[in-house]
């Protein structure tokens, strides 16, 4: 097992209801392209697929609009941010006849802070993770964006008051469990909640009391 140290002044990433939803629906005939705009809770930017993707929620529904760019996005994830998108028309690679709608942004803007942001500017706190062999870099960065999004929101004891304190180290074991991970929170001789990760489920944050797991405080 490896336990790399590692600094949450370079990170981004919030919790929500649900995995996105398919942002491409079918096409309805004779639409044409519009411009809209309203306000998000930001996820995520998602470079991973054929078409990068603003990940962000609104009203319990968690949506996907395409963003084609190179430059960097510095959003955390649970700020509030603002966006301008284009309903267009979008051809899936290797299938051009599949045309269906989807959404294009255009221009955004941050609107608010969320807690996250305000938690890595203040708090000078270290992870030390011990990970399973297995888990790949990219699975660490998931665990690593998530412990630092519980740490940044949590209403629990005792981890809310060492946050609070800006406690500069905390430990976290990283298990296999069912079909998730389970991060061991511990801080000196302290024994802290136990968070739970699914991937399939990548925004939703769970906690787990030894017997049950439950939406994480």
């Amino acid at each position: 097992m490896k336990f790399p140290c590692l600094f949450l002044v370079v990170l981004f990433a919030c919790n929500a209801p649900t995995t996105p939803k398919t942002v491409i629906t079918p096409e309805t005939p004779g639409t044409t392209d519009s411009i809209k705009l309203g306000n998000f809770t930001f996820l995520d930017f998602d470079q991973n697929g054929d078409e990068y993707l603003f990940v962000v929620c609104k009203a319990g529904d968690t949506l996907g609009m395409i963003y084609n760019t190179d430059e960097a996005i510095t959003y955390q994830m649970g700020d509030r941010i603002g966006l301008v998108w284009k309903d267009s028309t979008y051809s899936p690679a290797g299938d051009p006849s599949s045309s269906v709608k989807a959404q294009y942004v255009q221009q955004h803007t941050l609107v608010k802070k969320g807690a996250l942001s305000s938690f890595l500017k203040s708090h000078p706190i270290t992870f030390t993770f011990a990970f399973p062999d297995a888990l790949t870099e990219y699975a660490h960065d998931i665990i690593f964006k998530r412990a630092c999004y519980y740490m940044a929101n949590t209403t629990s004891q005792p981890l809310r008051s060492i946050v609070d304190k800006h406690t500069d180290s905390v430990a976290i074991l990283v298990e296999e469990m069912k079909e998730g991970y389970l991060l061991r929170f511990k801080h000196l001789t302290d024994s802290l909640p136990q968070l739970y990760l699914n991937f399939e489920q990548p925004y939703q944050l769970y906690e787990y009391d030894g017997v049950s797991i439950r939406p994480a405080s």
